[in-house]
This record gives C-alpha cells, structure tokens and sequence, in this order.
C-alpha cells in the first residue's frame, strides 16, 4: 500500500466550482507548514 501526504493545497477567491470562466482567477500553492521553500528547489 502506497500513502501519500499533501505538501499543500491551492487557495484561490473562487467560491463556487464550477468549469467556467477560471481564466482570470489567480491561485497560489500554500505549503504545508512541515515544509519550506527550500523543499521546492529543483536540481
């Protein structure tokens, strides 16, 4: 069995889910509080 763990979740001002118009919604990815920004730096 395999178990994952989010690192984060995406915020964003949107309330209702819906798959219209999302073009000018502007979304961030807020990390976990267990990781940094130095977790995100690729090789």
């Amino acid at each position: 069995m395999i178990t994952l763990q989010p690192i984060g979740f995406v915020r964003n001002t949107r309330v209702e889910v819906e798959d219209d118009n999302w073009g000018g919604i502007v979304s961030e990815i807020v990390l976990d509080d267990a990781f940094d920004d130095r977790e995100l730096v690729g090789t």
